[in-house]
Formats: structure tokens, C-alpha cells, sequence
């Protein structure tokens, strides 16, 4: 899968207004289906209309994502200006603050983030976050906004997960509108979730309507993962480089490529899956991990933190789904790829949950997990020699 982001201002998106309408009617199905007047394509075109309108003031920002051509999601908004009437009809939570402090706007605090979608078929496979992020981490105000229905528990579980935080409650004046929550988020995105406030992008200057870096995600099961053995090398060799330095016997290129080999042995049940992230023809990062089937040895020597031992460890070949490994090259880290890897990897499960297992001593990837919806469960020795003990954590699929 080849996902690309282009941004556009306000008049560049009018000019795909028939792009972005289409997005809508593909992303709001169910919706458009309810006959619910706010959710109509007219009403919903009109509101874009006034978004991008050459009378507004600047900053629109729009970005669209596209798959192999095709427009498959996209996410807008614009910072408030003085004498917005974004705030209208706010009415804060308690004990969050004087309304005057809190809507007072200069238009260089507050980004408003009025929409992401993303099209039905598409939906599950991480293109939301990455929207939310491509759009947002550019950004140099001190806070996002956004309105979400209360009664979309998915949607608001996702902003929650992401680091959105709710604030009030808000009625838009907007014809038909309903009373939505407004939710908050610390900018720039390394202060809310601690990754880079660089999406995967070109690293020269980024002007309107530019594309991001395409990155390339190519699948391959046990058979074409051995015949990529260089490729698999040559990215761990440049991800560890400081771990090999370390002279850590675990860690060496001869052992971990005897874990691969392992992993993708003939011998071995199906179900083993590997995706090599590239940039322009750049191989930079990986991931991989298989399914749990009902003999696997993976829970062998697990210590859980609390529940059920067996029943927490029944497999049947559809329950968990393990990733094993995932790494980018040191040159690439702090551009958002680690989490474009696991999402696409995790994108198209049909398990469950995942597991992995994490160095409880690397602060900087435990967090990461945790941020990524990872939750601690137990502890596990892997039957490797020299392996450590590691934390081992879970997370629910499919991926919100």
C-alpha cells in the first residue's frame, strides 16, 4: 500500500471540491443513509463553501490522502482569528477556567480542527491517524480544537487515545447542527503524544499543496520475507547500530538473524507476515509477527500481572496476533514511520488482540506503546539465548 498526503489552501481546495465531496460520500454512508439534514452532501458542501471562501480569513489548511491515485481520506481546519465566532455557545466544564481567558483568540493559539474522514472501505487500517497527524504536526499554534458527537463512542475512544482531552460542551450555529463536546489538544504534537512533530515528509522546506514523501509499504508472508533476508539485515544493521556497538550478545546481527530464520522456517506454521517500509526506493523500516496458533510456544514462561493464566492464554489460531519486531533506520527515526509501520502492519488484522514484548529498561519505546494504546499485562523470558526479561503488553483489534 502507498498512502501519499497533499496539503492545500483554501483555494487550492476549492478547486478539488468534487475530490473532497466524493470523500464525503464514501466516508459518511451511513450517515448521508439516516437522512439526518446536518449530514446531507448539500449541507455538508455548503459548510465547505464557507470554510474556503475567498471572504474568510487565511489559513485554511486542508490534506487529502490518497492510495495509489485514489482519494481514500482527508482532514481540515483553520486557526481562530481575533473576533472568532468559533466559541460560540461554549459552555466550559467545571473547573475549566474564566469562558473569556479560555476563547480568547490572536490567531496564533488555537487551530480548529472541523473534520477527518475517511472512506468507508478504508476505515481500520490507521489512515485516520495518519491524517490527524499529517495535518496537525506542521502546526505552530499552542492548541487544537475539534467538536465530536458525544454519542460516537469510537470516534471520541480514538480522540481519547490520541491525547484529546474534553473541555465543554458546544451547539455550532450551524443549521441543524447538534450539541457536540469540544475536545482540546496541547500543539505542537510532541508535547500531547511525545513523537515527532515531523510526519514522514520531505525534508525541504514544505509549502502548500507540496506532497509529503510517498512511503512505500510492501507485505510479504514467510517464503518472500526469506528471500528479502539482505533487506532485513541490511535495515536491522542500521536501526541497532548503537545496540551492536554495545557488544550485547543478544543484540548482534548473527543472533537476530537467527530469529528471523526461525521465524520464517519452512517448518512453521502459516501466518507469518512482513512489511518493509521504503522512500524512494530507500528501504528504512520494518515490522513483523504472526498468528498465535493453538500449540504456539509464545506465552511459554509468561508471569501475568493479574487474571487467569490459562484462560488468558488459549489460542485457537484467531485470537492473537504477535508482533514480533519493528524498527527504522536510525537516519529515519523521529518522522513518524515507526507508527505508519505498526499501523499498516496491524491495519488489516482479523485477530482479536496483538502482543509484543518491550524492554521495560527503554523508556523511549515503552511510552511509545502506551501512547499507541499498549497495556502492560505480565512479564515473559523468551526461550532465546541471552534473551532478557521483557514487559509484555496487549492491545485490542481492530485498530480504532
Amino acid at each position: 500500500m502507498t498512502i501519499e498526503f497533499s496539503r492545500h489552501d483554501a483555494r487550492q481546495a476549492r478547486e478539488r471540491r468534487d475530490i473532497v465531496q466524493h470523500i464525503y460520500e464514501r466516508a459518511y454512508v451511513d450517515g448521508i443513509a439516516s437522512g439526518d439534514p446536518f449530514k446531507q452532501p448539500t449541507a455538508f458542501m455548503g459548510r465547505f463553501d464557507a470554510y474556503t471562501s475567498p471572504d474568510r480569513l487565511p489559513g485554511f489548511d486542508l490534506v487529502i490522502a490518497t492510495e495509489d491515485g485514489e482519494p481514500v481520506g482527508q482532514a481540515w481546519g483553520w486557526p481562530l482569528h481575533p473576533g472568532a465566532t468559533g466559541w460560540g455557545g461554549l459552555v466550559l466544564d467545571e473547573g475549566g477556567g474564566d469562558i473569556d481567558e479560555f476563547t480568547r483568540e490572536d490567531g496564533t493559539r488555537t487551530f480548529a480542527f472541523s473534520e477527518i474522514m475517511v472512506v468507508k472501505s478504508h476505515t481500520g487500517r490507521g489512515i485516520a491517524r495518519a491524517l490527524h497527524d499529517a495535518l496537525l504536526a506542521p502546526r505552530t499554534e499552542e492548541r487544537a480544537s475539534l467538536l465530536v458527537d458525544p454519542a460516537n463512542a469510537r470516534a471520541y475512544d480514538r480522540y481519547r487515545r490520541w491525547g484529546w482531552r474534553r473541555v465543554g460542551t458546544l451547539r455550532p450555529e450551524l443549521p441543524d447542527a447538534p450539541k457536540f463536546d469540544a475536545l482540546d489538544l496541547p500543539l505542537p504534537l510532541d508535547r500531547a503524544n511525545g513523537h515527532s512533530v515531523d510526519p514522514i515528509r520531505h525534508p525541504h522546506h514544505h509549502r502548500s499543496g507540496e506532497q509529503y514523501v510517498t512511503i512505500a509499504f510492501d507485505h510479504h508472508d514467510a517464503a518472500a520475507a526469506r528471500a528479502r533476508r539482505d533487506t532485513v539485515q541490511h535495515i536491522y544493521e542500521h536501526a541497532y547500530a548503537d545496540a551492536i556497538a554495545g557488544g550485547d550478545p543478544f543484540e548482534q546481527p548473527g543472533p537476530f538473524m537467527e530469529r528471523f530464520d526461525a521465524y520464517t522456517s519452512p517448518g512453521r506454521p502459516s501466518g507469518f507476515e512482513l512489511v518493509i517500509g521504503t522512500v524512494d526506493g530507500e528501504s528504512v523500516g520494518q515490522t513483523w509477527g504472526w498468528r498465535l496458533g493453538q500449540r504456539s510456544g509464545w506465552w511459554g514462561g509468561l508471569r501475568l500481572d493479574d487474571g487467569n493464566h490459562e484462560e488468558f492464554t488459549a489460542e485457537d489460531g484467531r485470537r492473537t496476533f504477535a508482533l514480533s519486531e519493528i524498527m527504522v533506520a536510525k537516519e529515519w527515526t523521529g518522522r513518524g514511520l515507526a507508527r505508519a509501520l505498526h499501523d499498516e502492519l496491524l491495519g488489516g488484522r482479523g485477530e482479536q488482540r496483538a502482543t509484543l514484548l518491550v524492554d521495560p529498561a527503554n523508556d523511549r519505546a515503552y511510552d511509545r506503546y502506551r501512547r499507541w494504546g499498549w497495556q502492560r499485562v505480565g512479564t515473559l523470558r523468551p526461550n532465546w539465548p541471552d534473551a532478557p526479561t521483557f514487559d509484555v503488553l496487549i492491545l485490542p483489534l481492530p485498530l480504532g
